[in-house]
């Protein structure tokens, strides 16, 4: 099986998700999504209301963001989700071997 995207939990557990659906992307986060564009072939899902519910930083959501668009630009908070990018119908696509390799090097 391959893996269609990645939670990240705010205890740094990585958890593969083999289906990429708008209700596996709502568990994965705990809450309503707000997607993130890293670059075109990955996003970044995180609980839309997460800061205004206190949830816990997320580390490994923070060094992603921070890689992306600068420390200091925003505090990334709750359980996060890693997803491919979309396609030309705006669907999500899973995540490719290139995108993880991206992933690991953002992560160091």
């Amino acid at each position: 099986m391959t893996t269609a995207g990645l939670q990240v939990t705010t205890a740094n557990e990585i958890n593969s998700m083999e289906l990429v659906t708008y209700d596996s992307l709502v568990q994965a986060v705990g809450g309503y999504l707000q997607a993130v564009a890293l670059s075109e072939e990955l996003t970044l899902w995180v609980h839309e209301e997460g800061k205004l519910e206190g949830l816990p930083h997320n580390e490994v959501g923070q060094v992603l963001w921070d890689a992306t668009y600068g420390a200091g630009t925003d505090y990334i908070v709750g359980n996060i989700a890693i997803t491919g990018g979309t396609d030309e119908e705006g669907e999500t696509l899973p995540l490719t071997a290139s995108a993880v390799s991206k992933i690991m090097k953002m992560l160091g």
